[in-house]
């Protein structure tokens, strides 16, 4: 069954990520002429926010 709990722990890993993701792109496209080393900085940077809110994240249950 699915809690509380778990819907925000899915609901902020989705956000995160996606966040992370699309803004790396935008900047990239339209701050760097299309590199992808901003994108690849958002994922590094989601990578670790979603580590390191995993263990508060956990405590929900």
């Amino acid at each position: 069954m699915l809690n509380r709990a778990a819907l925000i722990r899915g609901w902020f890993t989705v956000a995160t990520i996606f966040t992370c993701f699309t803004l790396g792109n935008y900047i990239g496209h339209y701050y760097f002429a299309g590199s992808r080393i901003p994108w690849l900085i958002g994922v590094i940077a989601a990578m670790a926010i979603n580590w390191g809110a995993y263990g508060v994240l956990k405590k929900l249950t």
